[in-house]
């Protein structure tokens, strides 16, 4: 049932996010329009050059900032299953919430994290608690 939500959601995000990204950006490009006119005609003639300046860094903090938050978000996209997480490309990534680094397979069911030691050892399980190894719970994910 999971499975099906997560086909659903994926279709949504592939057909609706488009289109709501085009009418945005029609409604800025109005909007950009109405606001700009009087902005042009008014308010730059009454701005000094030091004021400008202070605006143009502020400006450019401000897209900094915007874009180091848009790219911390975008790069950490794991799902969390049998009590670790996994990445897009099924493979194992530590639970450690600060850490997230690729888990090494140690034996034949145990897992471990070479970067911050979690736990010593991973032994990934189900929800009944029955231990499962590495092949099929990327086969069950």
């Amino acid at each position: 049932m999971e499975y099906l939500r997560d086909d659903l959601q994926d279709a949504l995000k592939k057909s609706i996010v488009p289109g709501l990204s085009a009418a945005i950006l029609a409604s800025l490009t109005v909007l950009g329009r109405e606001v700009w006119s009087p902005l042009v005609r008014y308010v730059v003639p009454a701005i000094d050059t030091e004021q400008l300046l202070w605006l143009c860094f502020l400006l450019l903090l401000t897209n900094m900032v915007t874009a180091y938050i848009a790219l911390s978000q975008r790069k950490g996209k794991f799902k969390a299953a049998f009590g670790i997480y996994w990445d897009e490309q099924k493979q194992p990534r530590c639970p450690a919430e600060s850490c997230r680094a690729p888990l090494k397979l140690m034996g034949s069911r145990a897992l471990a994290c070479s970067v911050c030691h979690y736990d010593h050892w991973i032994e990934l399980r189900k929800d009944s608690g029955e231990r499962i190894t590495l092949e099929k719970a990327k086969e069950l994910l």
